[in-house]
Order: structure tokens, then C-alpha cells, then sequence
């Protein structure tokens, strides 16, 4: 990695038998170049727009039309290739019906991403949610915001001495 690159970094583990699937993009320099920070706002806003659409009697389709519609409104549709959830429980790919509404207590992920290989840029931001009766609730509490992450990476390379 140099300066410059992006590290998309998908981490899973379990608890208690359970597993988690979350994914983070971080700049390896530590600050998001412009248009870097571009595509990830897009992925962020995509992640939002799916995180809203989760809701019961909704199905797993309306939640990837909704990361798709929001991430092709902005002109990268055609770099989205990969399904926006799956389900998660004693596995980090569960078994679950994509054909069935979803429900209270159903675990899933929410993962857009953005990936332009001619730019050898990639994003992806993926979070943990469990259906609720009103909606969803994020399970996952790793920062998402660009500022906040570009912060972190700042005083984390302050603390360090090598």
C-alpha cells in the first residue's frame, strides 16, 4: 500500500456463536483525496438510503433497489456489481429467504460500494442491522463518517513512534 490507496477492510468474528460482517474503507495516507471523498459520500448516502428502506413486510430486493437507486442517481450505477444485504446470524452468510418480507428480530447487512477499476479506486461501507417493528436498528458502531475517520487516522499516527 502507498500513499494515496484506499484499504477496504472487511472484518467478521463472532460472539457468543453469532457473527458480525462489517467492512470499512480507509485512506492509507490518512486523508480521503477529493475524489476519493466523493465516491465514499455517494456509498454513505447509499448505505443511509438502504438503511431506511429496511422495515417489516419490506423484502431484501427493496433494500438494494434503494443503495442502487441512490448510487446510480449520482453516476456510479454501472460500478455497483454486488448485492447490497445478506442475512447474518450463526453464520456470516445465513441462511434466510429472499423471497419472504422481512420481519422483527431478522439480522442482515447493509454493504454499497463503489468500485472503479480503471481509477484502481473502491469503496465499500458495510453495517450490521436487526429489523424492528418501526424499522432498523445499526448494530455496528465503527465510525462511518469521513471526517471522524480522517481524524482518528490523525492522532493514531501522532500516538505512534517507530
Amino acid at each position: 500500500m502507498k500513499s494515496g490507496d484506499l484499504v477496504v477492510c472487511d472484518i467478521g468474528c463472532r460472539k457468543d456463536y453469532y457473527c458480525a460482517d462489517v467492512t470499512r474503507t480507509y485512506p492509507v495516507s490518512g486523508r480521503f483525496s477529493r475524489r476519493q471523498a466523493q465516491v465514499y459520500d455517494v456509498v454513505l448516502q447509499a448505505r443511509e438510503a438502504a438503511m431506511a428502506a429496511v422495515k417489516p413486510g419490506a423484502y431484501v430486493r427493496d433494500v438494494h433497489k434503494a443503495a442502487t437507486n441512490a448510487i446510480s442517481k449520482e453516476g456510479f450505477g454501472k460500478y455497483f456489481f454486488h448485492g447490497t444485504s445478506h442475512y447474518l446470524g450463526l453464520e456470516a452468510h445465513d441462511a434466510g429467504s429472499y423471497e419472504r418480507p422481512l420481519e422483527p428480530g431478522v439480522v442482515l447487512t447493509i454493504e454499497p460500494g463503489v468500485y472503479i477499476a480503471d481509477e484502481s479506486l473502491g469503496v465499500r461501507i458495510e453495517d450490521d442491522v436487526v429489523v424492528t417493528s418501526q424499522g432498523c436498528d445499526l448494530l455496528s458502531r465503527c465510525p462511518t463518517d469521513r471526517r471522524t475517520i480522517e481524524k482518528s487516522l490523525a492522532a493514531r499516527r501522532r500516538a505512534i513512534v517507530i
